[in-house]
Formats: C-alpha cells, structure tokens, sequence
C-alpha cells in the first residue's frame, strides 16, 4: 500500500464529507509533501484537539520515509 492510498484510507474514516476529500502529493528534492484539503466542517476533525491527529499522522508517515529513505512531510490547507 503507497502512503498516499493508506492516507486517503485513514482520513475518509475521519471526515463527515469523504466526497471533498483531496490529497495532493508534491515530490521535489527535499522529499515528498502531501497537501490535504478538506470540507470547512471536517478541518477540525482532521486537525485534531492541539494538533493531535495530524501529528499523529505526521509520525507514522516520517517513520514509513525513515525506512524507505525518503522524507516525507504533511499539510492541512485552511481556507
């Protein structure tokens, strides 16, 4: 399973409004960056009580580029 599809699968089970759902990944020569934007009321949900869930996410994908040897970063867009 890509950290992408394993990502997509975990916030779909967070969120109220799967359909909204967007991940974009950028891969440059610092490593690769994945970009969530997400319907208004679930930003919360993903985002978590004081950044809870997100940096939870955020470990589990820096420890996956530890053992592939690559960095790998996340970011929830705020609109």
């Amino acid at each position: 399973m890509t950290p992408e599809t394993w990502l997509k699968h975990i916030l779909e089970g967070l969120v109220s409004h799967p359909d909204a759902l967007l991940i974009q990944e950028k891969e440059d020569e610092m490593g690769t960056l994945f970009t969530i934007t997400a319907h208004k009321e679930d930003q919360g949900m993903l985002i978590g009580r004081k950044g809870e869930h997100v940096n939870a996410l955020r470990v589990i994908l820096r420890s996956y580029g530890y053992k592939v040897d690559k960095k790998i970063s996340l970011k929830v867009k705020a609109d």
